[in-house]
Formats: C-alpha cells, structure tokens, sequence
C-alpha cells in the first residue's frame, strides 16, 4: 500500500530504524533519533544500492516521488571503468557529469 502524508507526518521513532515503503523502490526510513530520510533502493550492476533524496519535512511525499521517477526516467548506455550513475542526482547536474565523463574517451 502507497504511503499517504498523513502517515508520513505521523510516522514516530522507534527504538531502531525502520522503513515505510511506497512503491517502486522508494522508502522513507525513520530513524531513532527521529530523523526521516527519503531513500530509493535500485540494483546497478547486480547489486543492490541506494540512493537518498532528503529529509522530511524538507522534501514532501509529492517531491519525493518525483525526484524517484526522475531517477528511474534515466537511460543511458553505460560503458567503461569510467563511468559511474548517482541516481539522486539532479536533471542538471547528471547532465553536466555525463558530459564531463563522455570527454574521457
């Protein structure tokens, strides 16, 4: 079931962490100090990774979600040891990195 704002807002510390899903790989981990971080679990090359967005109340369930299908909305080819994907990071920024990073050979 999707997270809602109402339960984002509520959600309270615990003793340990924990994690509130969405959909699509995108979590919200609520931490004991009472920190809420928005996160994205994704897999690059075989592996699991993950890739954080900001905090609640900083970044709402809305612009957490997007920033998440911005990052799913990359496709590229990926080639050489060169060539490393962050995906949190922004539309500008990627841009700017990939170009940097296609001078290289």
């Amino acid at each position: 079931m999707p997270l809602t704002a109402q339960l984002v807002k509520n959600a309270k510390p615990k003793a340990k962490r924990y994690k509130l899903y969405d959909s699509k790989g995108l979590y919200l981990s609520v931490e004991a100090s009472g920190s809420k971080y928005w996160r994205m679990k994704y897999r690059f090359g075989g592996k699991e990774n993950t890739s954080s967005f900001g905090t609640y109340p900083e970044i709402t369930l809305k612009n957490a979600r997007n920033q998440a299908q911005e990052a799913r909305s990359f496709s590229i080819p990926l080639r050489g040891p060169y060539f490393s994907i962050n995906i949190h990071l922004s539309l500008c920024s990627y841009k700017i990195q990939t170009n940097l990073l296609w001078t290289l050979y």
